[in-house]
């Protein structure tokens, strides 16, 4: 007997790239484990499955991710802004051995034209229309502008006109949908406008930044969306970015999880339930050693071992005055830190930190002229340039005044 309910799991942004490959299959075997406790009908990847163009040993990690996630539900998603135009089409080739479910991954929209939603019908029996939108971008629509009407204010107002165009047939379809009788479920790589982001997450390419509402109004039961890697919803979770499932920049200091969604599947169409399922990831530790102020660098260095566990993110700022270079080895530091707590990412760096210097500056502003304010620069700042003699500076400096 078809259920009137529907249970549907939804992760995204997982950023799989060559330099963390490693620590983010770690935390997406975790999730396949939770989806098999949890068995939702349906998962749902909005985009951004890789950092960028992917490598051979990407598209393995990522092949074997899939295939054990189709082995619990069917699998849908779309692109994202991250990867490389068609990075996904070949996905859509793997099924799992030992059940029918498959992954289906859009590069282009489905269900912006009369009848191009995917209609499936599930094996709990429950129809679903799946509505797909990719990323899209401003200098995509740009590109179709000639170029003497391609103007910044001209493509802002033209990709505006673009995405209330796709919306209305997206609604349109949605309502094709229902007529099948069939549940139309949304996903989209998209910006909504009010988004709260995470500190340090980096935002590639320009597109127009849609109210929650708008996204509403296609009209399906739920719109599972991907971009913004901080977990966050609108009009009851009907509208819901869930977020990535590992810390993909040392910023990101939010719980990292994959969220499990149960929906009516009759109009008016409710969530039921939200659940977010939380996956370890490793924490982020930002130390500030200020040796110009007279910290010692080597026993703050110590004391990280009271807090970090191997594995965790290292971030370190070392402030020292020029006097104090020979003091400082980044490459030591940084080696002795990896062999102790094996990082899963580290950075030290240093600043120098100058003297004060109001004394010198007054001495500047109170001298009369070019020629003598250079004399006082020289000796407060002990020299111009290395490549230049004080004689050569005073001459050009005559030279300037009277031409």
């Amino acid at each position: 007997m078809e259920s009137n309910t529907l249970r549907i799991g939804i992760s995204a942004d997982w950023h799989i790239e060559p330099g963390m490959r490693q620590q983010r299959i770690r935390a997406l075997n975790r999730l396949v484990a939770g989806v098999g406790e949890r068995k939702p009908d349906l998962f749902l990847l909005p985009g951004d499955l890789f950092d960028h163009e992917s490598t051979p040993e990407d598209r393995w990690a990522l092949a074997g991710i899939l295939e054990n996630l189709a082995e619990h539900c069917p699998v849908y998603g779309c692109e994202g802004n991250h990867e490389q135009h068609d990075d996904l089409a070949v996905f859509n080739y793997v099924t799992n051995r030992e059940r029918s479910h498959h992954v289906r991954i859009w590069t282009q929209p489905a269900g912006i034209l009369p009848g191009t939603a995917h209609i499936e019908r599930l094996p709990g029996g429950q129809r679903v229309g799946i509505l797909a939108c990719p990323w899209f971008d401003k200098a995509n629509v740009g590109a179709h502008l000639p170029a003497e009407e391609a103007r910044p204010e001209a493509v802002r107002l033209e990709t505006i006109n673009a995405a209330e165009t796709m919306l209305r047939c997206f609604y349109a379809e949605a309502q094709r949908v229902k007529q099948m009788k069939a549940t139309p479920i949304f996903i989209g790589h998209l910006m909504v406008a009010g988004s709260d982001t995470s500190t340090g997450q980096r935002l590639i390419g320009q597109t127009v930044e849609l109210a929650p509402a708008a996204v509403a109004g296609v009209g399906a039961a739920f719109h599972g969306l991907g971009h913004i890697h901080l977990r966050q919803g609108w009009l009851d979770n009907r509208v819901l970015y869930p977020g990535s499932p590992d810390r993909i920049t040392a910023g990101e200091t939010d719980e990292k999880s994959w969220t499990l969604i149960e929906i009516e599947t009759t109009e008016p169409f409710a969530i039921r339930s939200v659940e977010h399922i939380p996956l370890p990831s490793p924490a982020i530790h930002k130390v500030e050693i200020d040796m110009a102020a007279g910290e010692d660098l080597q026993g703050r260095l110590r004391e990280l071992a009271s807090t970090v566990l191997r594995g965790d993110h290292i971030r370190v700022r070392i402030l020292r005055r020029p006097d104090q270079a020979d003091s400082v080895n980044t490459g030591e530091i940084e080696a002795d830190l990896r062999r102790i707590f094996l990082p899963t990412s580290l950075k030290v760096a240093t600043e120098v930190q100058r003297a004060e210097r109001a004394v010198r500056s007054d001495r500047i502003v109170g001298a009369r002229g070019l020629e003598e304010k250079l004399e006082a620069l020289w000796e407060t700042e002990g020299g111009i340039a290395s490549h230049l003699s004080r004689e050569t500076v005073l001459t050009n400096a005559a030279e300037l005044q009277r031409g």
